[in-house]
This record gives structure tokens, sequence and C-alpha cells, in this order.
């Protein structure tokens, strides 16, 4: 971990390039899976996300990798990648092959020209042109993600890779950082080996969360509009919609706009557990917690609703930050209105939880927002 917090919306992904192909202990999902390289969930494959330094030989060092390395981390797939440009993978680091004829001894030497200076002979079995991304999810379910890749791919390119295995999440809601001494943010045109990054480096990944409201989580008379970013009611009576993405972990924040407010005691805007009732009112759903545009109030489960700040009508936006950096059982709900802090009136909750909102009126209608920045408290 490098230390950075990720930046309101944004949940953090580690990503580890590994040496080789993963271990064992880490059942990699194989070329044919409908989803590509993904990795079940568990403490094998968490272990084997992380490499000891001393496993794995800095790009430029003079010496070999070490035989521990060796002996608990599969080796790379053979150099057989077609790709015009010579430079490969080294146990030195990156280099150019400098002729594509084989010296004449039974060493099957090739000449190589590191790109850190200098000029080594080696066997083709230790060139590469191929690299393995172990991608480490640390929010939702955490599941570990592996990713083939070359010197030459462009950064663009493999977050493409990486979106295969996370649902709706297009490549530009991905920032990947390489901490090596200083913290550099990977450009999509540029490629791995112009970043000079080893195998076995760590790449840290923040991910934008960008959701909508999910059809399959919503009472039956509500309906979705503008692609998901919009609820509308029809009759009267209280029924929740989730959003389409779960939180466990990180920090988030979303706005809820009220697009239509209607009558007295509607409109409750929070999160909720997936079990919620769909038909219950918030208060009674025993798993929703959040603040109710009438009055300005707060609920909870089995708890009245209290006084908390003014109440909102049309237009006026509410704000829902939820953070779980104090741990995945303190997780703490804060609410901004018109992107004015409010309070923090639930702490300790764990996840997973929703973003939800509960209409009660005929035409009340809100829209989300899950691309908002935080405002400052």
């Amino acid at each position: 971990s490098s230390g950075i917090q990720p930046q309101s919306t944004w949940g953090v992904y580690e990503l580890t390039i590994l040496m080789d192909t993963l271990s064992a202990t880490s059942p990699v999902v194989s070329e044919e899976s409908p989803v590509p390289n993904m990795v079940a969930e568990t403490k094998a494959a968490e272990a084997a996300a992380t490499i000891p330094a001393s496993d794995a030989a800095p790009m430029g060092t003079e010496s070999a990798p070490s035989t521990t390395a060796a002996s608990t981390v599969p080796q790379p797939p053979p150099f057989c990648c077609n790709h015009t440009d010579p430079l490969v993978w080294t146990p030195y680091g990156y280099g150019k092959i400098k002729n594509d004829e084989k010296i004449k001894r039974e060493d099957d030497l090739l000449v190589i020209q590191l790109t850190t200076g200098g000029v080594a002979m080696l066997k083709s079995s230790l060139l590469h042109r191929e690299m393995t991304l172990r991608i480490k999810l640390l929010i939702g379910n955490r599941k570990v993600m592996a990713v083939r890749t070359c010197p030459h791919e462009a950064i663009v390119d493999i977050k493409k890779r990486i979106c295969q295995g996370l649902k709706d999440v297009p490549p530009e809601n991905l920032k990947l950082l390489y901490a090596m001494g200083t913290i550099q943010e990977l450009v999509d045109y540029r490629s791995i080996s112009e970043y000079k990054i080893n195998d076995g480096a760590n790449i840290v990944c923040f991910v934008k969360q960008s959701f909508v409201f999910d059809e399959t989580k919503m009472g039956s008379s509500m309906q979705l509009r503008n692609g998901g970013l919009t609820v509308y009611k029809c009759g009267s009576s209280y029924e929740t919609v989730l959003g389409s993405s779960f939180f466990e972990s990180g920090k988030h924040y979303w706005e809820i706009t009220v697009d239509k407010y209607m009558e007295d005691e509607d409109i409750f805007i929070g999160v909720a557990r997936p079990e919620v009732s769909l038909y219950a009112r918030p208060p009674e759903a025993e798993v929703f917690w959040g603040y109710l545009c009438t009055g300005g109030k707060i609920f909870a489960p089995d708890r009245p609703l209290e006084n908390f700040c003014e109440g909102s009508r049309d237009g006026d936006v509410i704000g829902i930050q939820l953070d779980f950096s104090a741990g995945a059982n303190a997780g703490q709900l804060s609410v901004f209105r018109n992107r004015v802090y409010c309070g923090t009136p639930f702490m300790n909750l764990s996840g997973p939880l929703y973003p939800a909102v509960n209409l009660y009126y005929n035409e009340a209608q809100v829209s989300i927002n899950s691309n908002a920045c935080c405002p400052p408290r």
C-alpha cells in the first residue's frame, strides 16, 4: 500500500504485476472463461498477491533473480510473442534483441541491449514478451483478477482488460498509479515499458464508482427513466429502489436530486442492506438508514424519526457519503444538503450497503448522480 487515500467517489483496487503466472494456490480462470482471468476469492490468492522484495530482482540490478523466487513462483511462459518490436523482458529488466541470429554456441544465447545500459548474453528461455497482471480487488466481494499483457501494450488497453471483469465500469473510470520513489499516474497512451515497470511491481488502481438505480431491485410501482438515473413513482405506497452497486469498504459519495416532491413524509434517502423489504416504510424496514426530506429528519431501524436539519423540496440536492476508512464494521454515513455538510448521524455501519431511495406518493421523482465530488466539510 502506498498510503494514498481514495478520493470521494473513488474506491481502491490494488494491482500487482507478478513475475509470471499465478501459483497453484491461486486458481486462475482459464482463457476460455466468459470473464477472462478472474480468480476466485481465497486467502491463498490474497497471499500470492504479494511477493517479498527479496524474492524479485529489481530492474537493472547486476544479479539474477533469487532462487527463492524461482522455487516459489512459476516461471513466465516461453518467449513466443511475434511482435515485430524486439523489446523483451529479461531477469535484468527490459532490453532489445540486437540481432535475430543466435550465436553459434550450444548455449543458445542471444545478444540483448539492456535499456538500463550494458549488454547481456542470455538464453532465449529467459526472454519474455508477455507479463501477467494480477489485480486484487479491495472493495466489494474481494476478487483477484489476472490479466496477460506485454511491454508494448498501451495502458488504456490494459484498463479495458481489467474492465472485462468489472460490472459496468468503463476504462475512463480507472486511474492507475505506480509508486516507485515518486507516485506516477499511468497515462492511457503510454505503455508498461515506458514507465520501466518491473515484473513484481505494485500498481494501485482507483476505480470511480459509477452506478444507477437497479431495475431488478425496486418496487413494482416504480419506473426508471434516463438510463436508470431517474426513478418515478406510480401510485401511493411505500416502495424502495436500490442502486446497482453496493459498498463495504472505501469511501463513496453520491447525490440525489429531488425532481418532484409531492406530500408530507415522502422521499427517504440513504443506504440499505440487500435484504431490505422493498415495500416497507423505511424506519420499519430493519436495515435502512438515512435522511427524510419531510422536515429534514433522520431515520434508522426501530427508532422514531429524529430532527436533524432543514427539510427538502423540489430542486434540492441531498448528498450521501459512506465512509469505511475506520474499518469494515465502522462505516459512517454523512449527509449533505445542497452541498453543505449537515452532519454524520450514523456510525458503526457494516456492509454490504446499497444506495437506497424510498418514494411514497404518486408522481414523486428523484435522480441520482454517482459521479459527484464530495464537497468540503
